[in-house]
């Protein structure tokens, strides 16, 4: 850490605030990246659906093909165990890509 030769406690005022600054910036850029979808942006473009994992990809392709669906039939569709399949669903609900909705005692997701 390097120690800066300060004339007065105007200039260290000064300095404190640039580098708070500069923290407030990064941590602005590190919200946006990581800020969830938008009620309006939901329906994945070609674009996010190509950067999402291969697992995850397929899973929402399946849905697509499906319509509503729950766990148990995308599990149907891409032969995985329906464990695996609702961990994915609930992580693309997280992220915003889908949305879930209970139905008496079944738990169904949807691109809206």
């Amino acid at each position: 850490m390097a120690y800066l030769k300060v004339n007065d406690d105007n200039e260290i005022f000064n300095l404190i605030y640039s580098k708070l600054d500069e923290i407030g910036d990064k941590l602005d850029n590190m919200t946006l990246v990581n800020k969830p979808k938008e009620e309006e942006d939901v329906a994945p473009d070609i674009m996010s659906l190509l950067q999402l994992p291969e697992n995850l990809r397929q899973t929402v392709l399946a849905l697509y093909k499906l319509g509503d669906a729950t766990a148990e039939d995308i599990s149907d569709l891409t032969k995985k165990q329906r464990a695996v399949e609702s961990k994915y669903l609930n992580d693309l609900v997280r992220m915003g890509y889908i949305h879930k909705k209970r139905v008496r005692r079944m738990t169904y997701f949807c691109i809206e």
